[in-house]
């Protein structure tokens, strides 16, 4: 199973702890890229959120392929 795919099974938005595990990176850098612009994400107030079907094509269309 891929990671976009194990994102796109959530049935609810992730916390930014939840991703940054799925991801494999920490949550100072999923700060970092939130801060950025980089990775899609929703803001209410302090609290930050991915949606996981956009977050999942995210992924995918930054996933890197090898031969």
């Amino acid at each position: 199973m891929t990671t976009a795919e194990i994102i796109a099974g959530w049935k609810r938005a992730l916390k930014i702890e939840e991703l940054a595990q799925i991801l494999g990176c920490s949550k100072g850098k999923l700060y970092k890229m939130v801060g950025t612009g980089r990775v899609p994400h929703m803001k209410f107030g302090s609290m930050i959120r991915f949606d996981p079907a956009t977050t999942a094509r995210w992924v995918a269309a930054h996933m890197l392929t090898s031969i």
